[in-house]
């Protein structure tokens, strides 16, 4: 994204809405254990790494759209 991170957007979107509000999957390149801990205190629901599978991208959906 230009001009900002996925951790930078998470925190942002948080300061308007809690997680109660909007669900927020991250979906990165990024396999660093770093990342996704900083991910995480950013509150995002969830982590999914690219490439990923379908039964991973079923799971998320189910957990969040209900």
């Amino acid at each position: 994204m230009p001009g900002m991170d996925g951790i930078e957007f998470t925190r942002r979107v948080r300061e308007l809405y809690t997680e109660k509000d909007i669900p927020i999957v991250m979906v990165t390149t990024q396999d660093e254990e770093a990342d996704r801990s900083a991910a995480l205190e950013a509150s995002v629901q969830d982590y999914l790494h690219k490439p990923f599978n379908k039964s991973g991208i079923e799971m998320v959906f189910k957990r969040y759209l209900k």
